[in-house]
């Protein structure tokens, strides 16, 4: 079982401790989940956006820190060890367990769509050439999206401080939330980061799509009038 409750929770920390003006606490909470997680090293993203500068360099110093740490039990034959680092999250990552029905990002859609046939899934047409251009478009509405989905520092400060934690929450799910969705590999208990109850085993893989598409569509409706204003670039 991977912790991934103790990832977001660590996640969750880290946005308490920055909220406190506790930078050095807050990042190495998060320095913690990017080692564990690399994917989520996006969320630093989210601290420059918002101009906490030294709590981003704080994050990705203490990260660097745990990350070449984590090697040393390879002494004396450290590069040995980051070979078999690399080896092990290639194989995850790669053709053709990037095909496997569990892979939730676009581009596991399209390698099922488009690539070699695999003992996980049987292609539409197979174009696997085609697959990095169809990435292209999602990359550049992830990128979008992330940035204006996030305040800046001078529309952060107008936020009224009851209402800012909330916020904090909102926007770094939404840079998780787009981070995990382009990338190689999203599978269930990644979805802990956003909506745990839904990521269970035992609920099959096209209930909790369809499901998540309708809470989500749901809880838009309801929440649009106050979601809108934070994105929305006119002067208010």
């Amino acid at each position: 079982l991977q912790p991934h409750f103790l990832l977001l929770l660590l996640i969750v920390l880290g946005l308490r401790f920055f909220a406190q003006s506790k930078p050095i606490a807050g990042g190495v909470a998060w320095a913690a989940v990017f080692v564990c997680k690399p994917f989520t090293g996006a969320l630093v993203f989210w601290l420059m956006r918002r101009g906490n500068w030294r709590a981003a360099f704080t994050t990705l110093t203490a990260a660097t820190v745990l990350f070449l740490g984590s090697f040393l039990p390879f002494l004396p034959d450290i590069i040995g060890g980051v070979k078999g680092w690399v080896s092990a999250s290639g194989f995850h990552t790669g053709w053709p367990n990037v095909a496997k029905s569990a892979n939730e990002t676009f581009y596991g859609l399209f390698h099922r769509l488009f690539g070699p046939e695999t003992k996980f899934s049987a292609p539409w047409i197979e174009i696997p050439s085609i697959i990095p251009f169809l990435m292209i478009p999602f990359f550049m509405i992830a990128v979008v999206g992330i940035y204006f989905s996030v305040t800046g520092k001078s529309r952060t400060a107008a936020i009224p401080a009851e209402e800012r934690s909330a916020q904090d929450m909102v926007q770094a799910a939404t840079v998780l939330g787009f981070t995990m969705s382009c990338g190689p590999l999203m599978e269930s208990p990644h979805c802990f980061m956003l909506m745990p109850g839904l990521s269970s085993a035992r609920v099959p893989l096209q209930v909790r799509l369809f499901v998540s598409i309708a809470i989500a569509g749901g809880l838009l409706a309801f929440l649009w009038d106050r979601i809108y204003p934070y994105v929305d670039a006119r002067p208010q």
